[in-house]
C-alpha cells in the first residue's frame, strides 16, 4: 500500500492547549495545559 499523493509532513511546537466542554449542563469547563506545567481546570457557571 502506498501513501496518497501528494501529501505534506509538518512539525509544530505547542505552547498551550485549551480544551473546553460543558459539564452536567451547568458548568463551562476550561482545561489549560502548557509545557512543563500541570493542567489547570477552571469551571464557570
Amino acid at each position: 500500500m502506498e501513501p496518497p499523493e501528494p501529501f505534506h509532513l509538518f512539525r509544530t511546537e505547542l505552547t498551550e492547549v485549551v480544551r473546553t466542554y460543558v459539564e452536567d449542563d451547568m458548568y463551562l469547563v476550561v482545561e489549560i495545559w502548557r509545557p512543563g506545567a500541570p493542567v489547570r481546570t477552571l469551571r464557570r457557571t
